[in-house]
């Protein structure tokens, strides 16, 4: 649980991912296993990138559409393992630290697309 109180002070709640959360149950530490917050991660994805802008912005931010349906995004079982949005528009920095909270994630396609900065690897680790 220490890294998951070191993580909540670095980051706002819109850029955890918190999915694993820590909790004590009787003394003895328990994981609590939650999808929410990937939605939060890849909203601010959307925000940064310009989203109203993309050529295909299917199931973004309709909160009636799982996030698992969202247009380039893959899962398994509710968890996130790909993100494939090239040639689809995107500008400005891509936000590199919410990426590296989806810790499931296999496979990210962003080529064709106007964005800036560079992504830090070390974050993924």
């Amino acid at each position: 649980c220490d890294f998951s109180n070191y993580v909540d002070k670095i980051y706002p709640i819109e850029f955890r991912d918190t999915r694993h959360s820590c909790s004590v149950r009787d003394g003895v530490g328990a994981e609590n296993v939650t999808l929410t917050g990937v939605d939060q991660i890849l909203k601010a994805i959307y925000e940064t990138t310009t989203g109203d802008f993309w050529l295909n912005k299917i199931g973004w931010l309709d909160e009636e559409v799982e996030y698992c349906d969202w247009y380039g995004v893959s899962c398994e079982s509710r968890i996130v393992i790909g993100i494939d949005l090239r040639g689809n528009n995107l500008t400005g920095p891509f936000p590199y630290h919410n990426i590296s909270m989806l810790h499931d994630i296999q496979s990210l396609d962003l080529a064709n697309n106007a964005l800036s900065g560079s992504i830090d690897y070390v974050t993924f680790y």
